[in-house]
């Protein structure tokens, strides 16, 4: 069931904040709906289970079209796991892709790829505490390859192969996923979990697992876990997708309803985690962490969620925690805040234990002040409440998330659902369906009292079973408080005085302005690709593509030539930054706290940027809010504000990141490499504290205005459930209104090339016994639509085979990633990337493996198969990204800007079937030019001695 305003918890610190809009209530009749109304399972769900136990859910759903999402889920994962089998549960994930019953070794993949079907995008596993799941994502208008998938998740659940080399082998591509994952998140994760997951077996069952176990594994301590645990009763297949519920059923029962529960079986258990009523500490600091925080959870037990009575209290619980959310990211923005941002929230963190949270991200020695402030904040609302304003926003914002996922829900992604079915089976997550849902909100919402949101507050910070974690980076001058200090902190959040929170909102319109009509002095159509151009009086150019792919979308982007490559080195630096100010003050007379206030009953936004060769911005908005989407349109070209406040907050916020940015070791590896391309030109200095203080808010609004000033070479892109006529009263009033002063703009050559010839650099930086490496070939491109798709497809080539060396044969690295940099303007060039991780040991033996790799792609014809594999899988992905607004927005903004010709967009078919081996082979010789070749290793530091 999706609570479709919910606050997440995420252990890396981000905070979500829901925006959405408001519309009339439902006149539903809902009198069936009481409290103690069981929640239904959604009627169009086709759930049951076979007699061995193993389950299935099945749904039709027409998005994307002539698709089918299919998962295999497993109620096992590494929690089940013995002492001596500590990451195998991930292995076996792993080991599922490396030979079955019917796909021996690496047959499946290949197979797979020559369909069109991606690995990592549609072929894909996780394994974490309490699951495993793998991911197929099919053409249904392919039924033997419908049926073949089926075949390859009954393989994976009782009929992986587990051959001897190739578990060998796979257990070095673990081995290098685990140390991938170190650093100094994981050095504080494993000082923290402990203490978080207290005396439970979550804090020894990391999912990854332990290096010596999984190096030096036997089979049998592999298959022992995967014949106890991969058994149907713990099983379940989801499928949801467009195609007859019927020949899907049918396709199940086939593959699963005779597979065997194995006997003797294990018991199931759940564990734990156990209550304490002291608050624990967690105090854990790193040399290579790069910010401070705080986090406080208050663990419980996981809630029921029977009745329309225990939806509607976690409702009230949501209120809570998003009106909490909006006063924190008030005060962060704040120019004396004393956090950078926090966030509250509510989450079931592994399947036993559901926690409340607080957590917190400040500056260097901020961690007491931080957490005072939150508290206090916490206090201010115990005391006296929320007001009504803020509640009535709150309402509008529920309401209208749950009308936009009722308005779409013909347009809803089968993922989405999957996603939903598998907590479901895994947590028993009811699924009433959507239109059950919005009744429940139509019906509720409008009668949630302060009194009951506010009565949250009674328990938000409770002394039981709390964690306190802090995390903070290890170096000179950092002063972190230890238990006592910050108990004192905690004991003390009740004192002093506080005064009640004022909801500052104003009746002012957000769009005042008096315009006359401008005029549409051109229109073209393009009937096969359903486009319109659209030439106003003012110069503005508009191509508008309307679609049903979403039933309440509208997405808008928009381009100009210029940017800020001509500005002098001097204000160079402000110049960069001016659209990221002007994007923090809000809106003609309104800062963005107000901006955000006044927006509550919408769904709409613009964003404006300004780039090295261009400036013009993107936006979205749904059908009903189509006007506010013009007239900030509007406003971001008339009335872009100053507010120093903004501006204080913003500069302080990257003074931090700078601070402690060059602690971790990928900061260094990056920065050379940056410098490096660049050939040390001044203009592509490293951003320092010096260039920060140099930044002038006034310039920024002055060359904001300026580029700005003149809409007349601006093209904008429309996309979206909209008609041509119904846009262009719009399109007349707002966009063919804006400023003109008939200038020609166009960006400067700034003639920074990457240096030729060949280049090495190692790097010795960071505490991990890994290195990293990136491989660059670069040189000039002859821009052509073909060339450009030629030298794409090639690196999508190039990604199969390495990934086939270097991680499959040779186990060197968890994945190794190939792809390309082109720029058109000023001057036409190309970079492709190569890079990898690796035991520093193994560094030389990789790179050199790669660069014979690129030789034999010079010398040799590639295998067809490579050729089919990318070139079915470019078809079957233009397929689908071709049915979003997304697609088109992009689409048109890069044939109209790289001069392609829009007519060309349905021309791709004809690009992909002209890339051959031939083709491939002529551009490696043309390309994989390593006489332009960069190259930048890292290893640890202690390498280095």
């Amino acid at each position: 069931m999706r609570h479709y305003v919910k606050v997440s918890y995420l252990l890396s610190l981000i905070f979500i904040l829901n925006a959405c809009a408001f519309f009339p209530q439902a006149k539903e009749k809902s009198s069936t709906i009481e409290l103690n109304t069981i929640l239904p399972q959604d009627a169009e769900i086709q759930k049951g289970s076979f007699e061995n136990g193993f389950t299935y859910y099945i749904k039709k759903n027409k998005k994307p079209e002539n698709r089918a999402t299919i998962h295999l889920v497993l109620n096992a994962g590494s929690i089940l796991e013995n002492d001596n089998q500590q990451g195998l549960a991930h292995l076996i994930e792993h080991m599922a892709f490396n030979g079955t019953k019917h796909f021996p070794k690496d047959s499946l993949i290949n197979y797979l790829e020559s369909t069109g079907i991606r690995f990592g995008a549609e072929i894909n596993a996780h394994t974490s505490f309490d699951e495993t799941v793998y991911k197929l994502q099919l053409p249904t208008n392919n039924k033997e390859l419908l049926e073949t998938g089926f075949q390859v998740l009954e393989d994976w659940a009782q009929h992986i192969s587990f051959d001897v080399d190739e578990i060998e082998k796979e257990k070095l591509v673990v081995l290098e996923e685990l140390r991938l994952g170190r650093g100094a998140s994981a050095r504080i994760r494993d000082k923290q979990y402990p203490t978080l997951f207290h005396d439970s077996k979550y804090a020894l069952r990391l999912p990854i697992g332990k290096m010596a176990i999984v190096k030096n594994a036997e089979k049998k301590e592999i298959t022992d876990f995967y014949n106890d645990w991969y058994r149907p009763e713990l099983m379940a297949v989801i499928a949801v997708g467009d195609f007859d519920p019927n020949e899907i059923y049918s396709l199940i029962e086939k593959h699963f309803s005779n597979l065997k529960n194995p006997e003797p079986k294990r018991e199931r258990v759940y564990f734990d985690v156990p209550e304490h009523e002291e608050t624990l500490f967690a105090i854990a600091g790193d040399k290579e962490a790069t910010g401070s925080s705080i986090s406080i959870f208050n663990k419980q037990a996981i809630e029921e969620e029977l009745t329309v009575g225990d939806y509607r209290n976690k409702l009230v619980r949501s209120f809570f925690y998003a009106m909490f959310n909006a006063r924190l990211n008030e005060i962060a923005r704040e120019a004396d805040a004393p956090f950078l941002r926090a966030g509250t929230g509510f989450s079931n963190y592994v399947r036993t234990m559901s926690t409340s949270y607080m957590q917190i991200s400040v500056k260097d020695n901020g961690i007491e002040d931080g957490l005072a402030a939150v508290l206090r904040e916490a206090e201010r609302i115990h005391r006296f409440g929320f007001t009504n304003t803020e509640l009535d926003r709150t309402k509008r914002i529920f309401l209208q998330s749950i009308k936009r996922g009722l308005v779409e829900k013909d347009k809803t992604t089968s993922r989405r659902y999957v996603d939903e079915f598998k907590r479901n089976f895994l947590d028993k997550e009811p699924i009433p369906g959507i239109e059950f849902e919005s009744k429940i909100y139509d019906k509720y919402i409008p009668f949630i009292s302060l009194n009951e949101v506010n009565a949250h507050s009674e328990n938000f910070v409770s002394k039981e079973n709390r964690v306190v974690l802090v995390s903070y980076p290890e170096k000179p001058g950092i002063h972190v408080p230890d238990e006592t200090e910050l108990s004192e902190i905690l004991n003390r959040a009740q004192d002093g005085e506080l005064e009640p929170y004022e909801d500052e909102i104003t009746d002012e319109a957000l769009f005042s302005k008096e315009l006359s009509m401008g005029k549409i002095s051109e229109e073209k159509h393009f009937k096969t690709l359903g486009v319109s151009k659209l030439k106003c009086s003012n110069g503005v150019t508009i191509y508008l593509r309307p679609s049903d792919f979403k039933n309440n979308q509208i997405l808008v982007s928009a381009y100009s030539p210029g940017g800020w490559s001509p500005v002098s080195d001097e204000n160079l630096e402000t110049a960069k930054i001016s659209s990221a100010i002007i994007s923090n003050n809000g809106l003609g007379n309104f800062d963005r706290t107000s901006l955000r206030k006044k927006l509550a009953g919408k769904s709409v936004g613009v964003n404006p940027y300004i780039s090295k060769n261009s400036e013009g911005f993107s936006g979205s908005s749904t059908v009903s809010d189509i006007e506010t989407l013009f007239q900030m349109i509007h406003l971001n070209f008339t009335d872009p504000r100053l507010d120093e406040n903004a501006f204080t907050v913003l500069k302080n916020q990257i003074a931090i990141n700078l601070k402690n940015r060059q602690s971790n070791p990928n900061t260094a590896f990056e920065d050379s490499l940056s410098v490096i391309l660049t050939n040390h030109h001044p203009r592509r200095q490293l951003f320092t504290m010096e260039m920060l203080d140099q930044i002038n808010d006034t310039a920024a609004l002055a060359f904001y205005k300026d580029r700005f000033a003149d809409a007349s070479d601006f093209t904008l892109f429309f996309a979206g459930n909209f008609t041509v006529e119904g846009l262009k009263p719009l399109i007349k009033k707002y966009i063919a209104t804006l400023p003109t002063i008939q200038r020609t703009d166009k960006w400067e050559n700034e003639h920074i090339s990457a240096p030729k010839g060949k280049i090495t650099k190692n790097i010795y930086k960071g505490m991990e016994d890994k290195g990293k490496t990136r491989i660059i070939l670069h040189g000039e491109l002859n821009w052509t639509l073909e060339n450009v798709h030629n030298i794409q497809s090639m690196t999508q080539v190039m990604n199969i085979l390495l990934r086939e060396k270097i991680r499959e044969d040779l186990g060197g690295t968890y994945g190794v990633g190939v792809w390309t940099s082109l720029t058109h303007y000023p001057e036409s060039k190309y970079k492709i990337n190569i890079a990898f991780d690796s035991d520093p040991e193994r560094t030389g033996e990789l790179t050199e493996a790669i660069l014979k790799e690129i030789e034999n792609l010079k010398t040799t014809l590639v295998d067809e198969s490579y050729i089919q594999k990318v070139n079915r899988g470019n078809i079957e992905d233009r397929k689908l990204k071709s049915k979003t607004n997304g697609f088109w927005i992009d689409k048109l903004n890069g044939y109209t800007l790289h001069n392609f010709g829009i007519e060309n967009i349905l021309n791709y078919d004809q690009l992909v079937a002209n890339f051959t081996a031939e083709v491939l082979k002529d551009n490696a010789k043309i390309y994989l030019n390593m006489e332009n070749m960069i190259q930048i290793s890292m290893f640890p530091e202690d390498n280095k001695k």
